[in-house]
């Protein structure tokens, strides 16, 4: 059709470009959930201060207080990264089945924080998802 693609075409294009998205997502959303593992290195040591391993330490030290430091601190550190990994995995799974483009967006826009490759995941799903021919995929 000498240069011009039909509305069929243009669908076809959007739903392999989406399905696309959604595989970097799983990908993505393994990579966070491999680095957020990394805090129980400091989790561990918190714990092992707490339990009296180190016999220099006792109830009442500051050392304690360093133990429930670590503890907290990475505990969040934790309990943050795999939910962030949870939401990043449902949303690839929302694309590849083009359901919830509003959480798609919502997720996109918070990965755009996660520098440098969730700010070109999160920023490819927003310019996508923004798309006309996106929308109306997401709409039927």
């Amino acid at each position: 059709m000498n240069g011009q693609e039909t509305g069929r075409e243009i669908m076809e294009k959007e739903r392999r470009r989406i399905r696309t998205l959604a595989v970097f997502h799983y990908v993505f959303a393994g990579i966070i959930l491999l680095v957020a593992c990394f805090p129980l290195i400091h989790l561990f040591m918190g714990l092992s201060l707490l339990s009296g391993r180190f016999h220099a330490y006792s109830a009442g030290n500051p050392q304690t207080i360093i133990g429930w430091i670590f503890v907290a601190v990475s505990s969040g550190m934790i309990l943050f990264g795999w939910i962030l990994a949870i939401l990043i995995f449902l949303s690839g799974r929302r694309l590849a089945s083009l359901q919830s483009r509003n959480f798609c967006l919502v997720v996109g826009a918070m990965e755009c924080i996660l520098v440098p490759l969730g700010t070109i995941l999160g920023g490819v799903t927003l310019v996508t998802l923004s798309r006309e021919s996106a929308k109306s995929l997401f709409g039927s």
